[in-house]
């Protein structure tokens, strides 16, 4: 029936430019004269008229026909709803996050100012003010109600604490009663956003102690949170990359180091791990359980009550010590300690570092991709720290003792 989610969308809006010149003839039915001097200060009438017929094309027998328009909105709706493929942007989000009729019709009156500014032209002369051109929750409930009683149902899906703001779909403007749609949501709906793709490191790419590599492979991705104990936040995030890897699913990243914003920051991830069936990696959370800041502290509380209702596989990596063991509370999740490397493990990366050094100076490799020349350079820097018996936790190749098989290179 529709070709794509532009074609489905346009048939979308064209429901809404119905409704929308509905309420028009019912605001123009209540006064005695035009209000083209008056409505919204300096929007005509006749400008209005031909905003909405742009995409509304009524009949002409109805086109002043509350009742009328009425009906073929309904009509153009439903045939928006019984034919739109699942994998569309419109089905996707209404699936995900259970929208009802009312809320999906919220949902684009939220959405159409984001696709063409004529919508903003056509709020402003229904919000009576030239200035005002998102939607507002009086404007919702009078275009979308067929009824003067079906206008509480839709405000009421337009409190702060209902679905559409509580899922984060909706964003409150800065007047009373404005709303509009998140960024990210915006985006989505719109098909701008690129596929997310999961990540390229697989379990083959991470070395892992014997007696930790079973645990870790074992993890799945409908299951806990996963607490990753480790000296090395690069480690750690390959085991989560490893296992999104795995299941194919994307992977988002945050970093809790520099930042008491973090539940923001978490917040902001919840519509595309959602839609996008995505995984969350959060860095180095220890900061904030370690701060004595009030607003870090108060951070970390909202943080543990996202992890408390978050959907998906979530990694969360701290540092080694007593700080998580206390601040975690009774929240479920599994605690796996990535230990030191042993000496078969760093004997291994030693080894991989000295072939892969070897390649990069043999004259027969003569071209090498740039990336590839400063990855090597950062190895050789370490094994010249090893030779100068200085140590470090964030070498990029772990030291080892060289046996008489196996000697650095000068």
């Amino acid at each position: 029936m529709f070709s794509g989610p532009q074609d489905h969308l346009d048939r979308l809006l064209r429901a809404l430019d119905l409704l929308l010149h509905r309420e028009i003839l019912r605001l123009r039915s209540t006064y005695q004269l035009s209000l083209d001097e008056f409505r919204g200060l300096f929007i005509s009438d006749a400008h209005v008229d031909a905003l909405v017929a742009e995409r509304a094309r009524a009949p002409e027998s109805g086109a002043q026909d509350p009742v009328r328009l009425t009906l073929e909105a309904g009509q153009v709706w439903e045939e928006c709803r019984e034919h739109v493929q699942p994998e569309f942007p419109w089905a996707r989000v209404l699936a995900e996050f259970a929208l009802d009729e009312h809320e999906a019709g919220i949902l684009l009156v939220a959405l159409a100012p984001d696709v063409t500014t004529k919508y903003e032209t056509l709020y402003a002369y229904l919000n009576d003010d030239v200035s005002r051109k998102t939607p507002t929750v009086d404007l919702a409930a009078r275009v979308l109600a067929a009824a003067p009683g079906e206008r509480v149902a839709i405000r009421r899906r337009l409190r702060p604490t209902a679905r559409l703001f509580r899922e984060g779909l909706l964003v409150p403007g800065s007047s009373g009663g404005d709303f509009h749609l998140a960024p990210e949501v915006s985006a989505f709906l719109l098909d701008l956003d690129r596929p997310l793709e999961p990540p390229a490191i697989s379990w083959g790419n991470v070395r892992l102690p014997k007696g930790v590599e079973g645990l870790a492979h074992a993890l799945k991705p409908d299951g806990p949170l996963v607490v990753l104990e480790s000296s090395d936040a690069k480690l750690a995030a390959s085991v989560a990359a490893a296992a999104c890897n795995g299941w194919r699913v994307p992977l988002l990243t945050v970093d809790a180091s520099g930042s008491e914003a973090t539940h923001s920051a978490i917040e902001r991830t919840t519509f595309t791990r959602r839609v996008h069936r995505a995984g969350l990696f959060v860095a180095q959370l220890d900061h904030l359980v370690g701060s004595a800041d009030p607003s870090a502290r108060e951070s970390l509380r909202r943080v543990a009550a996202l992890f408390e209702t978050a959907r998906g596989p979530i990694f969360v990596h701290v540092e080694p010590g007593d700080a998580w063991r206390t601040a975690r509370g009774a929240l479920r999740h599994v605690h796996i300690t990535l230990p030191e490397p042993d000496v078969e493990m760093r004997g291994g990366l030693w080894l991989e570092a000295l072939f892969e050094l070897g390649e990069a100076t043999a004259p027969e490799e003569p071209k090498l991709k740039p990336s590839y020349v400063e990855d090597l350079e950062s190895r050789l820097a370490a094994i010249r720290e090893w030779r100068n018996l200085t140590t470090t936790r964030r070498l990029a190749v772990l030291p080892v003792a060289p046996t008489a098989a196996v000697a650095p290179r000068a």
